[in-house]
């Protein structure tokens, strides 16, 4: 589904701006552009914006902490979030994807029933105080169809009573 963004591939087209644009721009169309900006859950403000205040689904992708994965591999899975949250099948659809460093957010993972390791992604609708978890392998085929099925209403779902507070972390 989204294979210029799961596996890296080395360009082959030409060196003008010119050349890099035109390919660029053929990707986008393809994939739905443009990419959205996937921001990092850093702060109860954020979390109440992103998340609770707002109707719709709020995706959040649970990563490893760099200590415990590389930045390259941060990155990829960083990208495979963008271009998910940018496909054209996804980009209309009424959800939001943030994301978080594993461990940070310790409260609302435990709340979200985190304790399988990273990555994890959830979806939560806020004003619902319901959530759920994708028990699939983290890549693009298996969040898109997730983030499908949460929205169509195939995906069972648990409540919560009440959101825990999160804390302020610093931007990574």
């Amino acid at each position: 589904m989204f294979s210029h963004f799961s596996q890296v591939q080395d360009y082959q087209g030409g060196r003008t701006a010119s050349d890099i644009v035109s390919y660029a721009q053929k990707l986008l169309d393809v994939h739905g552009g443009p990419l959205r900006q996937i921001d990092e859950l850093v702060s109860q403000q954020m979390f109440d914006e992103k998340c609770i205040q707002r109707t719709g689904i709020c995706i959040i992708s649970f990563l490893p902490h760099l200590l415990d994965e590389n930045a390259a591999l941060r990155s990829k899975r960083l990208a495979t979030l963008t271009a998910i949250s940018s496909a054209k099948d996804i980009k209309n659809l009424p959800v939001k994807f943030v994301w978080a460093v594993g461990g940070d957010q310790l409260l609302l993972e435990q709340t979200l029933g985190i304790s399988f390791g990273y990555p994890a992604v959830v979806a939560i609708s806020g004003s619902k105080h319901r959530f759920a978890i994708q028990r699939d392998a983290f890549g693009d085929v298996n969040i898109a169809r997730f983030v499908k099925d949460i929205v169509n209403g195939k995906q069972s779902t648990s409540s919560v009573s009440s959101w825990p507070s999160l804390k302020t972390v610093s931007v990574r």
